[in-house]
């Protein structure tokens, strides 16, 4: 493991020489650029929809709400147990071909006009079809999606035919992550946030600790830094092409309050400085760890701590704004008390991201003055903010 700086940021991994220059405040509020973004990266990349396990039996269907695409996904598992993806839009006229969230169903039938539709987006009847001209029933399918599993989650491609299979292009992150048992969880809560800011500023957020001591001062005021730590400088860092993680440092003389004392004596609640053997997490295995971030470009996120996990999802839908998503998971609860407990953290974690998002829309509004030309960048604690920029520049450019 060799440091960036004499004292900052270590990285177990070689990591790409980037511009050092300052980031273009226009990155953040060029709709040109933005459209760019949708169409050569989120147009190409594989993205998280959904869990496998939302879909148990044949049957079972999930639309899901794509702003980035301005579409609506439809994800069903068939007979032969398969899943399918494809878009929610009937041949004949464009009408939805579902209107439901969920639910359970043998075949799809549009409600304008009766066309249906197989569980795999089939076109299978249409009512007079003796009133139309060699209707081709095969051309006729709904838009399918290219779709794939890993670890349990469900991933989509705008492309039928990616260039990359889906575990190509996760990589080696990927694939040490997929050793880890996501099969023992359930899922205990999850938030919706629409934020006034560009995407870019929401994923930013999350890729740095220098905010911890300032911004998080109220909800974890001394988990992520300390006099030995100040500025919340990770463990460790990995950089996997696209991709990067970090290992988020736990302070070691952090003094639990009543209620997380409490909690973390029955449950996993986001306590930090667990540290054991656990496959596909803490893969340096230093002692003062919390919990991995492991991030999939362009933002799907992972983290993976003792007893838990969480994941983001973001999701563009314009130049200055954007939806993100969490969902938070734990050990399937066997008492009151492990149930408390996973309660306990997804309003820990609520806390946290309330602070989280309290800078995004000021750093939009402030970016769109155009009195700030650019922002600057620490080299060491801020590298996977412009790694980011970096990654998004190389997509651009192909």
């Amino acid at each position: 493991m060799t440091d960036v700086a004499q004292v900052g940021m270590r990285f177990a991994t070689e990591v790409p020489r980037m511009d050092r220059r300052p980031i273009p405040a226009t990155h953040y509020t060029d709709p040109q650029r933005f459209e760019q973004e949708r169409e050569k990266i989120f147009k190409r990349a594989w993205l998280r929809l959904c869990r496998a396990d939302e879909l148990p039996e044949p049957g079972d269907f999930r639309t899901v709400e794509v702003p980035t695409w301005g579409a609506s996904v439809v994800v069903t598992r068939a007979h032969d147990r398969r899943i399918h993806a494809f878009l929610n839009i009937c041949q004949h006229r464009g009408m939805s071909i579902t209107t439901c969230e969920r639910g359970r169903a043998e075949a799809f039938m549009c409600g304008f006009h009766g066309w249906v539709y197989g569980l795999d987006g089939s076109l299978r009847t249409v009512p007079g079809e003796q009133y139309f001209e060699q209707l081709d029933h095969a051309a006729l399918r709904a838009p399918a999606l290219a779709v794939d599993q890993w670890c349990g989650f469900v991933f989509v491609n705008w492309q039928p035919q990616p260039q990359q299979g889906l575990r190509e292009y996760l990589g080696e992150m990927g694939a040490f992550i997929e050793q880890h048992p996501f099969d023992l969880y359930e899922r205990t809560g999850s938030y919706r946030v629409r934020v006034k800011a560009n995407w870019k500023i929401v994923a930013e957020a999350f890729l740095e600790g220098y905010h911890v001591g300032t911004v998080h001062r109220r909800s974890i005021p001394d988990s992520m830094n300390s006099p030995e730590n100040p500025l919340g400088l990770p463990n460790s860092c990995r950089v996997y092409g696209d991709h990067r993680t970090m290992a988020v440092w736990a302070n070691p003389e952090h003094q639990p309050t009543a209620t997380e004392a409490l909690m973390w004596k029955h449950a996993f609640a986001l306590q930090p400085g667990q540290v054991e053997a656990m496959p596909g997490a803490n893969p340096d295995r230093v002692p003062t760890w919390w919990f991995d971030t492991n991030m999939f470009f362009p933002y799907f996120t992972v983290f993976i701590g003792m007893g838990w996990y969480l994941t983001y999802d973001l999701w563009p839908v314009s130049v200055d704004e954007a939806i993100w998503e969490t969902h938070t998971y734990g050990m399937r609860a066997r008492t009151a008390s492990q149930r408390l407990g996973a309660d306990y953290m997804k309003v820990m974690l609520r806390d946290a991201l309330m602070e989280d998002f309290s800078t995004c829309e000021h750093v939009q509004r402030n970016l769109e003055t155009g009195r700030l030309p650019h922002i600057t960048l620490s080299e060491d604690m801020e590298y996977f903010v412009r790694h980011l920029h970096w990654t998004v520049d190389q997509w651009l450019a192909r």
